[in-house]
């Protein structure tokens, strides 16, 4: 049997390894961890899903293969559960026509906008009101986003009066 290697999983995921061997081969495993939503053992593949961690788990799973009364030697690897990132959006949401606006997007170490931009922090303008999207990755690969409207308000065009008058010295414009 060839180990199936270290495991990195997101927490909530559906978690299928299968284990591959000699025909007629049954693979006994135990689990030192079952924190990762795993049982301490069992019998066959292993198909479980990853349990809602807040911290990152660990755990070391030995696969023992059978085929009769005979035993193979034991593989063991292990499998990572990660928590989400926790995306946010922070910057200004409301802002003058022609103005920018900063947006800062933090919970993770990898950053995909909307807007094809890759970065943590983003300069938009936008000439209307706009939603904007974070995907926020952490190193196990798992993402979680977050969204922002940007309202862009229209500047005020001043209101000018014109006042007739019939004395002569009323002229003018009143703003």
């Amino acid at each position: 049997m060839n180990s199936p290697g270290p495991q990195n999983i997101c927490s909530g995921a559906l978690v299928t390894i299968p284990f591959s061997g000699s025909n007629n081969a049954v693979f006994n495993w135990t689990n030192d961890n079952p924190g990762i939503g795993l049982g301490t053992d069992g019998t066959g593949n292993l198909n479980f899903t990853a349990a809602p961690v807040t911290s990152p788990q660990t755990a070391t799973i030995t696969v023992t293969p059978r085929i009769g009364p005979c035993f193979g030697p034991p593989v063991s690897f292990t499998i990572s559960v990660y928590p989400p990132p926790s995306a946010a959006i922070a910057g200004n949401t409301a802002i003058c026509r022609g103005d920018t606006s900063m947006l800062s997007a933090s919970g993770g170490s990898v950053f995909s906008w909307n807007t094809n931009q890759n970065s943590a922090l983003i300069a938009v303008t936008p000439a209307a009101s706009t939603t904007y999207t974070v995907t926020v990755s952490n190193a196990a690969g798992c993402s979680s986003s977050a969204t922002v409207h940007i309202t862009v308000n229209q500047p005020s065009t001043p209101v000018v009066l014109q006042q007739s008058s019939c004395n002569p010295v009323d002229t003018g414009v009143v703003v």
